[in-house]
């Protein structure tokens, strides 16, 4: 019975996990940043980086391991793991062209970089509010 449960937690995991791939990798967001950084050589690396973090990330959920960090690894790790998430969000938005929608509704004409550091700004406040109380 509790490998037919590891079994399906498994595979429902892989699913969501190489959808998730699956998305990121079709929305064009990997050669996206690669031509941003220009980096464009690295782009089968960058796409391997995804799959294999995916990957990982899944088994280590599912196994439910706990890994003794100290205290400036885990803020290293946690900036990094914001930069991940902004430069994913930035590239998602620049991809549907969201910040050209906004700044044409909001009739905004110049100030794009104040726009982005206060969305930058305000989602980190609100990490920190939701995290610390």
């Amino acid at each position: 019975m509790r490998l037919a449960a590891v079994f399906l937690a498994g595979c429902g995991g892989l699913a969501v996990a190489f959808g998730t791939a699956a998305f990121i990798l079709a929305l064009g967001i990997v050669p996206r940043i690669a031509a941003v950084s220009a980096t464009r050589k690295q782009i089968l690396w960058y796409e391997d980086c995804v799959m294999t973090g995916i990957f990982a990330g899944m088994l280590l959920e599912i196994c439910d391991t706990e890994i003794a960090l100290p205290t400036v690894s885990l803020v290293f790790l946690g900036l990094l793991g914001g930069l991940f998430f902004g430069c994913w969000t930035i590239a998602l938005g620049e991809i549907l062209n969201m910040y050209a929608v906004l700044m044409r509704r909001l009739r905004i004409r110049v100030g794009l970089g104040m726009v982005i550091w206060a969305l930058s700004l305000g989602k980190t406040a609100g990490i920190l509010l939701y995290t610390l109380v």
